[in-house]
């Protein structure tokens, strides 16, 4: 089964920044007119096309050059849980903040189409990078990062929302790889207790899920509780010199090849599905979601949903769906 709605980004509309009516007199019917003098009912409709056009969802973080200054901690982390941060910025503020800063009354033009217009359409999209601590150069920062690429305001009218999900954690293994199934990040030194990161992002997605601790998007984030269904989408695109192993313990076709290898997205899938999803989110925690989707790419895997797809029963209904882990052809099958 094939998956959510791809997200794209709208065609290049004929109305930009680039040709909004400025200050700058024009000559319209023989007398000078300027933006903020047209009816208010046309510069919204102008404002319209340009903050929408600014609203497309921003892209996911270059795990390569994350900054510790983006980043702020989320509480929450144990010992053997690795460091979890959130992108400091809101998405609606990158966006938008050249028209808020023209002027006041331009600040309180544009923010009306934002509440009314613009930002209760917004898709819920959140992106959440498990980064490793790389195989050539080390990478600036480690553990589970968790950016919101889109977001409506207000947050109250979420009804759904999307959680995409990228895995940087491989590892170099020659001959032969052992990776077990909890994604572990081994630290620098040797003989310390290795963290988790399946432990990290299951910390996340509790987060992302309870209203009464919700850290995630600072003050915006008071009220999720009209969230009913959740995407959870497992990529495999996160990099392109990544080997998937279809199991936690495998053989190199050629015994001297030295490999980058992390486990395939589908085996934490199926982890996240079987037992945290469906015996911990769905029956513990306050928010009462009623459907939780379950994705590889574009491939529907898990479906986990309460009786009749109520938000008020805690009976449980379970789907699974047919897919095969690709195997790789330096791998032994």
């Amino acid at each position: 089964m094939h998956g959510p709605t791809p997200l794209v980004p709208p065609a290049i509309l004929s109305c930009s920044l680039s040709t909004l009516p400025s200050h700058t007199p024009v000559k319209a019917a023989g007398r000078a007119m300027h933006f903020l003098n047209l009816p208010i009912e046309l510069r919204y409709q102008i404002l319209e096309v340009a903050v929408a056009a600014l609203s497309v969802p921003l892209g996911p973080p270059d795990v390569e050059q994350l900054h510790p200054k983006d980043w702020s901690l989320v509480e929450g982390a144990t010992a053997i849980t690795p460091p979890i941060r959130s992108f400091r910025t809101r998405p609606w503020t990158a966006r938008i903040l050249p028209l808020l800063l023209i002027n006041k009354p331009f600040r309180h033009d544009t923010t009306y189409v934002w509440e009314h217009y613009i930002g209760p359409k917004l898709p819920a999209i959140a992106n959440v990078d498990c980064v490793g601590a790389g195989t050539v150069h080390p990478r600036p920062l480690t553990g589970v990062f968790i950016k919101w690429l889109s977001l409506p305001s207000p947050i109250g009218r979420i009804h759904t929302m999307q959680v995409h999900i990228r895995f940087f954690d491989h590892r170099r293994f020659t001959g032969r790889a052992s990776l077990g199934e909890n994604r572990v990040l081994l630290p620098a030194v040797p003989r310390v207790v290795p963290y988790f990161l399946s432990w990290g992002l299951k910390g996340i997605l509790g987060k992302l899920c309870d209203k009464s601790s919700y850290p995630l998007n600072h003050q915006d984030a008071r009220d999720i509780s009209q969230l009913r269904a959740l995407d959870l989408i497992l990529r495999t695109d996160s990099s392109p010199d990544l080997h998937w192993s279809h199991r936690s313990d495998l053989a190199f076709q050629d015994a001297n090849s030295a490999l980058d290898v992390s486990l395939h997205p589908y085996m934490t899938a199926r982890n996240l599905a079987t037992h945290y999803i469906r015996n911990r989110i769905m029956r513990h925690l306050p928010l009462r979601i009623a459907r939780w989707n379950v994705y590889v790419d574009d491939d529907l895997v898990f479906k986990v949903m309460r009786a009749g797809d109520g938000e008020g029963s805690d009976e449980l209904r379970w789907e699974q769906y047919e897919y095969d882990v690709p195997i790789d052809p330096l791998f032994l099958p």
